[in-house]
Formats: structure tokens, C-alpha cells, sequence
């Protein structure tokens, strides 16, 4: 049985077993500029920090291909300062 989850900042309805929460800024940049699909995004707190973050709710298989390339730092393609 799917479990869905509505996201009140998109708009959007999805499959949360097809969710990959990402709370590294630069890599949700990373994923937003390879076009992965972004489901959701929301403010959080760390809870082993207590410092307010931010996650972004992408598509897991959607983020399979930007994944593997940002495992092998593959991303000097991509200007990532900040």
C-alpha cells in the first residue's frame, strides 16, 4: 500500500516510500540544478543541534543519476561556492 504525503509549499501529492530527504544545502542545490524533481521543502530544527535547517523532499528515483554523481564529486560542472 502507498503512503502519501501533501506538500503545502508545492502544491504536490507524493508517494513518501519514493522520498529522499536531502538537508545539505549544496547538494539540494546540486539536485535542483540537474533538475531532479522537488516534492517538498520545508523548515525543520537538528535535533541533535537545535539549529533551525532546511529539507528538501526530492524524488528517489528521480535522484538516482545526480546521486551518483555527487558520490563521485562529480559536480565541478556546477559552480557550488557559496
Amino acid at each position: 500500500m502507498k503512503h502519501y504525503a501533501f506538500s503545502n509549499t508545492t502544491g504536490q501529492r507524493y508517494d513518501s516510500d519514493d522520498a529522499i530527504r536531502i538537508v545539505n544545502l549544496k547538494q539540494s542545490i546540486w539536485y535542483l540544478k540537474n533538475n531532479v524533481k522537488l516534492y517538498d521543502v520545508y523548515p525543520s530544527k537538528d535535533l541533535k543541534t537545535n539549529q533551525d535547517i532546511v529539507i528538501f523532499i526530492f524524488s528517489k528515483k528521480a535522484s538516482k543519476d545526480a546521486y551518483d554523481k555527487w558520490c563521485r564529486y562529480e559536480t565541478d560542472t556546477v559552480e557550488m561556492n557559496m
